[in-house]
Formats: structure tokens, C-alpha cells, sequence
């Protein structure tokens, strides 16, 4: 994929999953394949609810968010290549990248993003130490399952960070450094192997 080597790109941990659930079920390998990454691509929308609802509280707009994701792209206005490919500007363009392209991995890391910030806020900046390990396990497994998500999460990730500056001045709590270093490091350390 462009001069990388698949296997550098799309990591274990979606693989993984669907030969877990082919032991599990006995179904075959493009059954539980489609049926996996199905799922995680109807999760998508709701993880993005509940990271928009756990931080402004709102379910009018938090659900508003969900629905144009589900429905639209935003990258198709701003790409001709992606809206010639898609079709439309109200063509579901992850729905098309899943069936058209395989791109399960990806559809996966967008759906674990929304929820790995949102378990890092928890554990880094509120301080809720019960949500560690979950946090922990949620950046390694964006990790382990491809790397152009990876990338995104860096991004989002940063978006995050920059947001959390100022919190003070707002009357927030801000951002606890040393949770956050270690959520990475532990995360790294799962990862690495």
C-alpha cells in the first residue's frame, strides 16, 4: 500500500478478533469477517454519541453528530477524487470504504477513536482511576489495528491536548501529565510485543 508492506499497515488486532469469533461461533472466515466489522461499523456512530454526550452533555447535539456521520461524510466536499468514487455528498462514504475497499481496520480505529479520548479524559484529566486500564488497553488496541488510524488518533489526540490548555482558566480541571505519559508508555508496553 503505496511502498508499505501490508503487514505493516493493518496490524493484528482486527484479525485477531475475527479468528476469536470464528472459534467461538464455528462460523467461517468471511461470515464472522463481515459480521465483526459490521458491528464495529454500527458502533461507530454510537461511540461518537457518547464521547460528544459524556463531554458537553447534550443529547440533541450529540445525536444531531451521530447522524450526520452516519449518513454523510464530511471529506466528500472537500475531495473531488472521494466524491467521484462515492457517488454523492449524501453517500455514506464509510459504508463504502467498508464494502468496496475492505477497509475494516479503519473503520474500526475510527470507531475505537471517539472512545479511547474519551477513556483518557477520564483517566488523565478527571482523574478516575478505575478508567487506567481501559484506557491503557483502549490507545494499544487503536495501535494494533492500523496504522493510518493510528495516525488519525495522533491527530485527535493532539486536538485533545491542545483543547485541554486553559482548562484552569475555564474552571476545569486540567490535564494530569503524569496519568497521561503513563497511559501512553503502558500502552506502548502492550503493545510493542
Amino acid at each position: 500500500i503505496m511502498g508499505n508492506p501490508v503487514r505493516q499497515v493493518y496490524n493484528p488486532a482486527l484479525h485477531a478478533t475475527v479468528a476469536a469469533f470464528i472459534k467461538l461461533t464455528g462460523w467461517n472466515a468471511p461470515q464472522s469477517y463481515h459480521f465483526v466489522t459490521t458491528s464495529i461499523y454500527c458502533l461507530g456512530p454510537v461511540t461518537l454519541f457518547w464521547w460528544l454526550y459524556r463531554g458537553s452533555r447534550r443529547h440533541g447535539l450529540a445525536f444531531l453528530a451521530g447522524l450526520i456521520y452516519s449518513l454523510v461524510s464530511p471529506a466528500t466536499p472537500l475531495d473531488h477524487s472521494i466524491l467521484r468514487d462515492v457517488g454523492s455528498y449524501f453517500s455514506p462514504h464509510r459504508l463504502q470504504t467498508l464494502i468496496t475497499y475492505g477497509e475494516g481496520p479503519h473503520i474500526t480505529d475510527l470507531t475505537l477513536i471517539p472512545l479511547a479520548i474519551w477513556l483518557l479524559h477520564e483517566a488523565a484529566t478527571l482523574r478516575r482511576w478505575k478508567y487506567l486500564p481501559f484506557a491503557v488497553f483502549g490507545v494499544a488496541l487503536i495501535v494494533l489495528t492500523n496504522w493510518t488510524g493510528t495516525t488519525g488518533f495522533t491527530m485527535a489526540l493532539a486536538a485533545y491536548v491542545l483543547a485541554t490548555f486553559g482548562a484552569r482558566a475555564r474552571g476545569e480541571q486540567p490535564l494530569h501529565w503524569p496519568s497521561f505519559i503513563a497511559i501512553g508508555i503502558l500502552a506502548y508496553t502492550v503493545a510493542a510485543p
